[in-house]
């Protein structure tokens, strides 16, 4: 939960922000240390006075402490504030919470804004080495929804994801790609080699789909691990077989494949 806090909604690593200098159209930006960022990154900036540079921008590097950023010629030329900069979220918000529970919708009012609801309290099979990924289209709180995806009568503990191969400490490494309307997340649980290739990648997908049915009134996906996981967390190559055929529809598996990868569609 703590990294789907800071990848979707807070933003992370970066560093506190001493001072803000502008040239015409751009913006000099120096940090109290070294903010981590790449050519390209996007950078989201909080706590200045002037409402135009909170905001997100494209980072140019301009040293390990310093980086420059693209501004409005009329914004102001004194920038005042306690600021920080971090490296920008995917735009989700988190609308409900609890103990070892998370919600997240997307805040893009483009996208189909259904709910991710994320279950992480050690209450499943595999104890604190998975979680458990459900949707809904509608929710009032964390454990308040119209219609839970995929349904608890079919799978009972939701789509799994493997944190760990065991309950541990232990660092695991962990990628996620997405935008504002949807994110792929992998764990590479077993061990933190990210070039193996034995099959050690959990992985899950939420948010909007572009359908191929025009009369998809819903177009959301979510996909991750179906049922007690076990020894058995890994997809070599994590393909899903897919039916769309109505909006809460019965997860399919490729028996040819795995038995245990599932997708659902809304």
């Amino acid at each position: 939960i703590a990294i789907l806090d800071d990848v979707l909604v807070n933003g992370y690593g970066g560093a506190n922000i001493s001072s803000i200098s502008k040239v015409d159209n751009v913006g000099t930006v120096n940090t109290t240390g070294p903010h981590g960022f790449n050519n390209g990154d996007i950078c989201k900036i909080t706590g200045s006075d002037q409402s135009a540079y909170n905001n997100e921008f494209e980072v140019t590097l301009a040293g390990s402490n310093a980086f420059t950023i693209p501004i409005p010629n009329e914004a102001p030329s004194s920038v005042t504030g306690t600021m920080r900069c971090v490296k920008a979220p995917l735009g989700f918000t988190k609308p409900f919470s609890g103990t070892n529970k998370a919600v997240y919708r997307s805040s893009d009012p483009t996208s189909n804004r259904f709910y991710l609801r994320v279950v992480d309290d050690a209450s499943g099979a595999n104890g604190g080495a998975e979680a458990s990924f459900t949707m809904a289209e509608v929710m009032t709180g964390i454990d308040t929804w119209d219609t839970l995806v995929p349904s608890p009568s079919r799978v009972p503990a939701g789509y799994l994801v493997a944190k760990s191969n065991v309950s541990t400490t232990a660092v695991r490494h962990w990628m996620i790609i997405g935008n504002s309307k949807l994110f792929y997340l992998f764990c590479y649980f077993n061990n933190n080699d990210v070039l193996l290739s034995s099959g050690n990648i959990s992985n899950a997908l939420f948010g909007d789909v572009i359908s191929y049915s025009p009369n998809d009134a819903w177009n959301t996906v979510i996909g991750g691990h179906a049922g007690n996981i076990g020894s058995q967390y890994f997809l070599n190559n994590p393909i899903f077989s897919i039916s769309s055929s109505n909006p809460y529809t019965t997860p399919v598996t490729n028996t040819n494949l795995s038995s245990y990868g599932h997708l659902m569609l809304m």
